[in-house]
């Protein structure tokens, strides 16, 4: 088996893991619920990456269609938590993001359900695939623009000397992990539908080469899970558990004069 998968995930470990530690700590839902995302998407990748080389190498077969249905359950089950997380943090009083999130959990349960109804409907080009991919990147999208609206209005507050730096710092940082995730997930659903619009994902599936640029955009989308997972690792470690210096270059401290 391949270490490629593990080396993908292991980054979202990390990550997970040292949330992991704050919320039981902390005791807060945002935290647990930000730290079960992570452990539960590293754990997904491993499958979900599997599962797309050995499609891409040999077609679709029963291993294929038990390692995408495994990856759709820990996949969605982390994005669950991350728009449950969402609405804790930045919408706990509006009826309409309750609902929305219990919207999205029973859409992407749906949609991974329908989806893996056949080893037929598994491949990587089926509608249903597309579904689930598309309802993930809405619920990455959601959080990345909830990040970007606070981010803006902490940085006038920030202006105004009515906001600490530090934390409008982390709204920055949310805003850089959630948008670098969520391009992934743009680019993957762009391309299950070029393969589904111009019929290559059935080649794909049926273990043929269908020629073209297809196979080498796989694998250029997949490798930049090379340059997400450490921009995610770094804005999450920085707003968590950022180092000294970070802290005071962000509050613009002087330094102190040395003594004579």
């Amino acid at each position: 088996m391949s270490i490629v998968p593990f080396i993908a995930a292991a980054p979202f470990v990390l990550v997970g893991g040292q949330l992991f530690r704050i919320a039981r700590k902390s005791h807060a839902l945002p935290d647990k619920l930000l730290a079960a995302f992570f452990l539960l998407l590293a754990v997904g990748v491993v499958p979900r990456i599997t599962a797309v080389d050995r499609v891409t190498r040999g077609g679709q077969d029963w291993t294929t269609f038990v390692l995408s249905a495994v990856a759709d359950l820990l996949i969605g089950s982390a994005l669950v938590c991350l728009v449950a997380f969402t609405w804790k943090v930045f919408r706990p009083e509006q009826a309409w993001a309750r609902r929305l999130t219990v919207g999205f959990a029973v859409a992407i349960a749906f949609a991974a359900v329908i989806g893996k109804s056949s080893i037929a409907a598994a491949g990587a080009s089926q509608p249903a695939s597309i579904l689930f991919n598309f309802i993930v990147v809405a619920g990455l999208s959601w959080a990345f623009v909830e990040c970007s609206i606070y981010r803006r209005q902490m940085r006038r507050r920030v202006s105004l000397g009515m906001a600490d730096p530090v934390v409008a710092n982390r709204f920055v940082l949310w805003s850089i992990w959630t948008g670098a995730i969520a391009l992934q997930g743009v680019l993957q659903v762009a391309l299950r539908v070029a393969l589904y619009a111009t019929g290559a994902g059935e080649v794909l599936a049926a273990g043929e080469d269908p020629g073209g640029p297809w196979l080498g955009l796989i694998v250029g989308i997949k490798s930049m899970l090379v340059v997400v997972a450490p921009s995610v690792v770094i804005s999450v470690w920085l707003s968590f558990s950022p180092p000294k210096a970070y802290l005071s270059w962000l509050r613009g401290d002087q330094p102190e004069p040395a003594s004579v």
